[in-house]
């Protein structure tokens, strides 16, 4: 079993992901052309804080928005996670209502957080379709590269 292509879901497919990927597949073709049975796997990481992050900022100011393609999703996805990012940092200078804002901010993104691990079914529906996007880009991805993936967890 070779394990490579994976990539933190959520976010676009970036340079680090290209380069796992190509070494990857390129290891998994010698030992195929070895000789050796090759399974092909790959663990996304699609939990986490960041993920959460990207899943709060989508339903507090983008809920029942979606970019039309496959590749836009991935960028737009990337980019409220840096929006969502700079609204949960404190600030220098920052006025006692924007502490108050950050701070109701960040306690949503916890009360998700623990949704989530709860099974809240909301919750969940809005991991999977959001995951669900951002493989959608990764698997277009990886069939322009000719790499293909057997078995995903």
């Amino acid at each position: 079993m070779v394990e490579y292509a994976q990539p933190n879901t959520h976010h676009s497919f970036h340079i680090g992901h290209y380069r796992n990927t190509i070494l990857g597949e390129a290891l998994a073709r010698l030992t195929e052309f070895a000789g050796f049975e090759t399974i092909r796997a790959s663990y996304p990481g699609d939990l986490g804080l960041g993920v959460i992050t990207v899943m709060w900022a989508y339903d507090r100011f983008y809920k029942g928005q979606e970019p039309a393609g496959v590749h836009e999703r991935g960028q737009w996805l990337l980019k409220i996670y840096v929006e969502a990012t700079a609204r949960l940092t404190k600030k220098e200078n920052e006025t006692s209502e924007e502490t108050a804002l950050r701070e109701q901010y960040e306690a949503e993104r916890r009360e998700m957080y623990r949704k989530y691990d709860a099974g809240d079914p909301y919750v969940r529906e809005l991991w999977r379709v959001t995951r669900e996007w951002s493989l959608e880009e990764l698997r277009e991805i990886l069939r322009m590269l000719d790499v293909k993936i057997d078995v995903w967890f």
